[in-house]
């Protein structure tokens, strides 16, 4: 075990906040099996607000396999609901892991929050199931 300053858990660093109909959620520290309940509750109530999600990584300092795991579940949720999730200013280490993992690839992932609110998200209709 590393001496020093304790690890750092992971938290939100503020209430979400919506953006054109952008819920956007800071994380900072490490996401784990052992932290990941408050995230995955704030994650859930912000896709329930909207299907366009934000997760800003750049307070991250590191994420296991159960944190990617919720983020690949949410993503999948945000894209049901015609919408998306996108990470932002990931850090080296962290890229790295999911480039590993060849989670880069499904992830959509934009330098900041700026260049993730510039692009266009989709927000498509859900699709109609009955009647005329």
């Amino acid at each position: 075990m590393r001496r020093g300053e304790n690890p750092a858990t992971l938290l939100p660093t503020s209430e979400p906040v919506i953006v054109d109909q952008t819920v956007i959620l800071n994380i900072q520290g490490r996401m784990d099996v052992g932290n990941l309940a408050a995230f995955v509750e704030q994650a859930e109530q912000a896709l329930d607000a909207s299907p366009r999600l934000i997760v800003n990584l750049s307070q991250a300092m590191f994420l296991d396999s159960s944190a990617m795991g919720t983020l690949v579940a949410l993503t999948n949720r945000a894209r049901a609901a015609g919408g998306s999730l996108r990470l932002v200013a990931v850090p080296p280490p962290i890229a790295k892991t999911l480039s590993l993992v060849r989670l880069d690839l499904f992830f959509d992932i934009y330098e900041d929050v700026d260049a993730a609110m510039h692009i266009p998200m989709p927000l498509m209709p859900l699709p109609h199931t009955g009647g005329i």
